[in-house]
C-alpha cells in the first residue's frame, strides 16, 4: 500500500469512527441524494442529466440535490427532476470555500447518498465530499477510492451517458441509453422566437466554434459554402452561435455568408440556446457543447466529428435525426492547428439534404419540439 493510499485509508477510518457510516445494505431505503456535477465542460454536464431522470423515476419520493457551478448550473435550469440546485464556488480553484458552502447550505439530518459523476472524479472533489461531512454513503467515480463506500471505475466501450447511468446500479437502478434533456421556460422560448425573427422561414443553426478543450475545427470557407447552399436551396435563415468571446468572429462570418445569415454569439444562455434549437429545423455542428445542447431538443443534426475520438463516447449514434461525418480513425489527438479536412462540403450538403427530406422544415415540428420540453417541465414540476 503506497503512502497516499495509506493516508486516505486512515482518514476514512477516523471519519467512520467519529461520524458513523451508512451501511451499503441501506441503499434501498435512502431517500436523500446529493449529486456532484462538477465537470466544467458543458457537454459533460449535459451527458450527466439522464442520471437525474433515471433516479427520479426509480425514487419518486426522494429529495434530489445537485451541487454544481459554471455552465453546468445553466444546463440544470428548469430541470424538473431536481429539488434543489446549489451553485457553489469552483471546487477546483476554491476547494475549501466550496466545502464550507456545502456544509452551510446542505443541512440534511438524515443519512444521505453522495454521488460523483465520471466528470467529478478528481481528488479535489473527493476532498469536498470529505469535508462536507454528515452521515453520507459515497458512491461514484473517484481518484480517491479509499474515501468511498462504492468506488467505481469506467472501462470498455461505453457512452458517457451509460457510464454515468452505471453509477446508479448499486442503488438497483439499471437504466441505459436515456437521451439527455434540457428544459425550457416560456420566457426562454419567447426570447428564441425574437432571435430567430421570421417565423415563416425555416432556420439552420451553425455551430462553427468550439468552447475550448479538444482542438476541433472545420475550414471556415466550407461553412460559408454550406450556409449559402442552405439559404439558396432550402430558403433557410442561418444563425451562427458562439460564446461572448466569439462575437466579432461570428459577425464577420455572417457578413461573408451574406443575406440570410446572422450571428447570435454571446446573446444566449445555455437554456436560451436550447430554445433556439427547439425552434430551428437543422444544425450543422462541430463536436462541441453546442452539439450536445441541440441534441437535447432532438434537432436534426449534421455532426462534423474529429477522426481521432471514439464516436461511442459522445455522439448520438443510431439516432435517425443525426448524421455523423468523420474520416478514417487515427489513434492520437492531433496538433492544435488540426482541421477536419477529411470531411468535404459535398458530404455535409448531402447529409443536410437527406435530413431535410426526412424532416421537412415545418412550424408544426418546431412547435412540437419546443412544447416537448416546456410541457414536460410544467407537468413534472407539478408532480414533485
Amino acid at each position: 500500500m503506497n503512502l497516499r493510499k495509506l493516508i486516505f485509508s486512515f482518514i476514512r477510518s477516523t471519519e467512520i469512527l467519529l461520524r458513523g457510516r451508512v451501511n451499503p445494505s441501506e441503499l434501498d431505503s435512502i431517500q436523500e441524494f446529493l449529486l456532484f456535477f462538477y465537470d466544467p465542460a458543458l457537454g459533460s454536464s449535459i451527458h450527466e442529466t439522464p442520471m437525474l431522470e433515471a433516479l427520479r423515476a426509480a425514487r419518486p419520493e426522494a429529495r434530489i440535490t445537485v451541487a454544481t457551478f459554471g455552465l453546468a448550473a445553466q444546463a440544470l435550469r428548469n430541470n424538473p427532476y431536481i429539488d434543489r440546485v446549489l451553485i457553489t464556488p469552483n471546487p477546483y480553484t476554491h476547494t475549501l470555500a466550496a466545502a464550507r458552502f456545502l456544509r452551510r447550505e446542505y443541512r440534511s439530518g438524515r443519512a444521505f447518498c453522495l454521488i460523483t459523476t465520471r466528470g467529478s472524479s478528481r481528488t479535489r472533489i473527493a476532498a469536498v465530499a470529505l469535508i462536507l461531512g454528515g452521515k453520507a454513503l459515497r458512491i461514484g467515480f473517484t481518484q480517491v477510492p479509499a474515501l468511498y463506500d462504492v468506488p467505481l471505475t469506467a472501462g470498455g466501450q461505453e457512452s458517457q451517458i451509460n457510464i454515468n447511468l452505471s453509477i446508479l446500479s448499486p442503488l438497483g437502478i439499471h437504466a441505459r441509453d436515456i437521451e439527455p434533456r434540457l428544459f425550457l421556460s416560456s420566457s426562454e422560448i419567447n426570447l428564441a422566437r425574437n432571435l430567430i425573427g421570421n417565423p415563416e422561414k425555416g432556420t439552420a443553426v451553425l455551430v462553427t466554434r468550439t468552447s475550448g478543450g479538444q482542438p476541433t475545427r472545420w475550414p471556415e470557407d466550407r461553412f460559408v459554402e454550406v450556409a449559402q447552399y442552405l439559404i439558396r436551396k432550402h430558403g433557410l435563415c442561418v444563425l451562427l452561435t458562439g460564446m461572448p468571446s466569439d462575437v466579432a468572429v461570428q459577425q464577420a462570418l455572417a457578413q461573408r455568408i451574406g443575406p440570410g445569415a446572422e450571428s447570435i454569439a454571446g446573446k444566449t444562455t445555455v437554456a436560451e440556446l436550447a430554445a433556439v434549437c427547439s425552434l430551428a429545423d437543422i444544425a450543422i455542428t462541430l463536436d462541441t457543447g453546442g452539439l450536445h445542447v441541440a441534441r437535447t431538443q432532438q434537432l436534426p443534426l449534421v455532426v462534423i466529428a474529429p477522426a481521432w475520438q471514439n464516436s461511442v463516447e459522445w455522439m448520438p449514434l443510431g439516432r435517425p435525426w443525426a448524421r455523423i461525418l468523420k474520416g478514417p480513425w487515427f489513434p492520437a489527438p492531433p496538433p492544435p492547428n488540426y482541421a477536419i479536412e477529411e470531411v468535404s462540403v459535398a458530404e455535409v450538403i448531402a447529409a443536410a439534404d437527406d435530413l431535410l427530406a426526412l424532416y421537412p422544415p415545418s412550424a408544426v415540428a418546431r412547435n412540437a419540439r419546443a412544447q416537448r420540453s416546456l410541457i414536460a417541465a410544467k407537468a413534472l414540476s407539478a408532480g414533485l
